[in-house]
């Protein structure tokens, strides 16, 4: 096919190229030229979430996935149906609450229709001056009316007050920077503005609850979780104490440490006691065996027994004194070592009257002999008696650690449970901390602030009725 024949191709249905779409823009333009004007209200909020300005500014390194899930969670609410729901309840309450039109609320048009369409049994919900209250009361009714005026109202396709029609608010962040713009369209300006306004307010209120909600629930955690542990920590202390009073232990460690101490220290004297209890045995023993064969005297006599047996007497008494009193009782040490001194003298007087009348018993060997072996006796006696006492002394410290074993067992045991719940108690604490300074935190960046509020359209959209004739 050639040029010319196209070209007459062309001119045999010019009346078709040229006036079907004529036609058709004609009837575009008659179904166009009467469409309401648009007015477009915008706003932009600062949400501080990538600056962070709170009190975690320094030295906080920005995840940029959290960054982005937490921007997609803001716009996820700005589009949810509990904030279209707030929106256009609170939108309409606003609008009740007038008794004309108002430039900055809602236009005359608009106005006449919503107190035409509206029945009285809602408009008597309305609570002249108080948001709140009406706010409350529309939505009792709509919670509890499903079959009612105001549920259809916003489940259906108002142009003003449907969730439909109030999730067509637009929102996105600006860039990569802290600032997410919000804009919104309507056929009245003043409601365009006042849709902004509620949501922007709505959103904030929910996006603080929401934040706080989360720290909230850990706090309490923490706080129940720090009580409880501070009641194991006071019943594992009492039980402690309660043991410690049972066993009469003031500090286990300390009171070990002495005891073992005083311990080696008293089994070194025992064998060095003991070493002078025997030495002074051998030598009475030998000093009585050399006087009975040399001078065929007995020194068992009644009179001699009647008195060792009253000095072993006074020395056990001294010797338990000075194993156990001596620092708390010298003056009775001091008057039963003079009683002692007199007894020594009784038995001297006794063999001196004894053995003195014999004349084999009064030469000066046989009493250089007897003052030995009165010396001997003294010593000896003393002796047996500082080394018995040193014996009750030993099998008391031994009794003594025998009961601190067991008890350190379970005092250990007592400790460990106590360091294991103040471990868990300063972790919770911790943990408690860190929740309450984050809770802070977030009170400081999630109190949004709007950057430019949202304004009062003055000049509608440009319109696309001549685009609509092109087209």
């Amino acid at each position: 096919m050639n040029l010319v024949t196209i070209l007459k191709l062309l001119y045999s249905k010019l009346t078709y190229i040229i006036i079907i779409p004529l036609v058709f823009g004609f009837i575009t333009f008659l179904i166009t030229r009467n469409l309401p004007e648009r007015y477009t209200s915008t706003a932009t909020l600062f949400t501080g979430i990538t600056s962070n300005t709170g009190l975690e500014m320094l030295g906080t390194r920005i995840d940029n996935v959290q960054t982005l899930n937490e921007y997609n969670n803001i716009l996820s609410i700005l589009k949810s149906r509990s904030l279209a729901e707030e929106t256009g309840l609170r939108l309409l309450a606003q609008h009740l609450m007038q008794d004309g039109p108002n430039g900055l609320i809602i236009n005359e048009e608009a106005f006449s229709e919503l107190m035409e369409d509206t029945p009285e049994d809602v408009k008597r919900l309305i609570v002249k001056g108080d948001m709140e209250k009406s706010y409350h009361n529309l939505r009792y009714n709509v919670t509890h009316d499903k079959d009612g005026y105001l549920y259809k109202l916003l489940n259906e396709d108002h142009p003003h007050y449907s969730v439909e029609a109030i999730n067509k608010l637009n929102s996105e962040r600006i860039g990569a920077s802290d600032l997410i713009k919000i804009s919104y369209d309507s056929d009245d300006p003043a409601i365009a503005y006042n849709t902004i306004k509620f949501a922007t307010e709505i959103f904030n209120n929910k996006y603080i609850v929401l934040k706080k909600n989360q720290s909230s629930n850990a706090i309490a955690y923490f706080q129940r979780k720090l009580r409880e542990l501070s009641a194991q920590l006071q019943a594992a202390e009492q039980k402690l104490l309660e043991y410690n009073i049972a066993n009469n232990i003031i500090n286990y460690d300390e009171q070990t440490e002495q005891i073992t101490t005083q311990q080696e220290k008293i089994e070194v004297r025992l064998q060095d006691v003991k070493m002078e209890y025997e030495a002074a045995g051998a030598v009475v023993k030998k000093l009585e065996d050399e006087i009975e064969a040399r001078y065929k005297i007995n020194l068992q006599n009644k009179q001699i027994i009647d008195l060792r047996r009253q000095l072993v007497n006074m020395n056990n008494e001294i010797a338990q004194i000075q194993v156990y009193d001596s620092e708390t009782n010298p003056q009775k040490l001091q008057q039963l070592i003079l009683r002692r001194a007199q007894l020594e003298r009784r038995i001297q007087n006794n063999i001196d009257s004894t053995y003195t009348t014999d004349s084999k018993t009064q030469g000066v060997e046989f009493q250089r002999m007897m003052a030995e072996w009165l010396t001997a006796i003294t010593n000896y006696e003393s002796n047996a008696a500082y080394y018995k006492s040193m014996l009750e002394r030993h099998r008391e410290f031994m009794s003594q650690y025998k009961e601190l074993a067991p008890v350190g067992a379970t005092i250990k045991r007592y400790e460990r449970e106590i360091n294991v719940i103040e471990n868990e108690y300063l972790n919770v604490l911790n943990n408690l901390n860190v929740a309450l300074q984050k809770e802070q935190n977030m009170e400081m960046v999630t109190d949004m602030k709007m950057m430019d509020e949202a304004t009062l359209p003055l000049i509608p959209n440009k319109s696309r009725h001549l685009l609509y004739i092109l087209i």
